[in-house]
């Protein structure tokens, strides 16, 4: 189970100009979006946030709203990305939000020039919020300077290989058959194989 990513906007339209789908500003505060080429994958875009000035007691950056983590069984999450920048002094921030109030927030340097991998742990309090509610994620860019990124990920900590464990479990037990066609000198055909997860 991938939470989101943000090379996977496809066909969904953004909210707001220059955003990947399901982003949105994270405040009034003024800064520039932008999709663009340059990102880790060939292909694919990242999304980039030009902030010029954010004022005392203000934050700018980035959030998707309505995100269902799965509450009930798990509390610690691994954000995952890649990022590049200029400026920032201090630095950038990922949290997890119930409205304004941060449940989980982690803060990295300023970014590096050229791409780099990045993860860190998002835990939330055992019982800080109700199973099933909505929350927000939010990139927070507290200073000027400019910020890319790329493939950008949550996941629980109890994934398997990136795999919600619940969806994991159903699967298994629904053993979901394969289709795969022939690939000698016979006219192809459906064949059906079970498929067993790890």
């Amino acid at each position: 189970w991938k939470f989101f990513s943000s090379r996977d906007h496809g066909e969904k339209q953004a909210a707001s100009p220059g955003l990947a789908a399901y982003w949105l500003p994270l405040s009034a505060e003024p800064a520039r979006c932008s999709l663009g080429a340059d990102c880790t994958l060939p292909g694919q875009t990242s999304q980039a946030i030009e902030v010029t000035k954010v004022e005392d007691g203000h934050e700018a950056g980035l959030k998707q709203e309505g995100v269902y983590l799965p509450l009930h069984r798990e509390s610690d999450y691994l954000v995952s990305f890649r990022s590049k920048g200029e400026g920032l002094a201090s630095g950038f921030a990922m949290s997890i939000r119930e409205g304004s109030r941060a449940l989980a927030r982690v803060a990295f340097p300023p970014p590096a020039r050229e791409w780099e991998a990045h993860s860190a742990d998002l835990n939330l309090p055992k019982g800080s919020v109700p199973a099933g509610s909505a929350l927000t994620f939010a990139v927070e860019v507290p200073s000027a300077g400019k910020l890319s990124l790329d493939l950008l990920e949550l996941c629980p900590r109890d994934a398997i290989d990136g795999f919600d464990r619940d969806v994991v479990r159903l699967c298994r037990e629904a053993r979901l058959p394969r289709r795969s066609d022939r690939a000698d000198d016979q006219p192809p055909s459906l064949h059906l194989h079970l498929v067993h997860l790890p």
